[in-house]
């Protein structure tokens, strides 16, 4: 048996002789534009959508978003402090303070976060935006802040 591949083998070399075929396909091998183009393509789904169907869209675009930022790029994160509001603004409308103030203390948490490591343009919208952000979304990013650090 020492000259016998095993499964593993074979299906690591059937997946690495495999070229590109789809946007998924490269997001799911971690290609951060992939899965940029995935984000914004559940976003703009979810632009003729409202309600629920607009919830789940913004999801799934965060959910891509949020993976394309392991890059760590300024405008990956921008973006999901965006989704974040969007997703905010979203709930509030369908009367779910506490799911738009968990969403919009966790996009205001990640603003500030990127405001205090420099970035200037979330500094300023961290500033002009303090005072409408909602006391739950600040106490939501209160207590996520005190759990990371």
């Amino acid at each position: 048996m020492s000259g016998e591949r095993s499964l593993g083998d074979i299906l690591g070399e059937a997946l690495k002789s495999r070229s590109s075929r789809s946007p998924i396909h490269d997001a799911g091998r971690g290609d951060s534009d992939s899965l940029r183009s995935l984000a914004s393509e559940h976003h703009n789904s979810g632009l003729d959508l409202t309600g629920l169907g607009r919830i789940a869209e913004l999801g799934q675009a965060l959910s891509f978003a949020r993976l394309a930022a392991v890059d760590g790029t300024p405008d990956d994160l921008r973006a999901i402090v965006y989704l974040y509001g969007q997703l905010a603004g979203e709930c509030r409308a369908l009367g779910d303070a506490a799911a738009a103030d968990t969403y919009e203390g966790q996009g205001y948490l990640l603003a500030e976060i990127m405001a205090e490591e420099g970035d200037e343009d979330m500094a300023s919208m961290v500033v002009a935006s303090a005072a409408a952000v909602s006391p739950g979304a600040h106490k939501t990013a209160k207590k996520l802040r005190e759990a990371i650090v």
